[in-house]
């Protein structure tokens, strides 16, 4: 199903794609929880 996202999750979201460690990984998964 289609979801109706802000572009800054769009945004956030490309960052956990380029995000290497962990510590930064959880950090933008915690700022995409938050913009839902």
């Amino acid at each position: 199903m289609p979801a109706n996202l802000p572009p800054e999750y769009k945004r956030t979201e490309e960052k956990l794609r380029r995000a290497k460690t962990i510590e930064e990984k959880i950090e933008i998964v915690q700022k995409l929880i938050a913009l839902l």
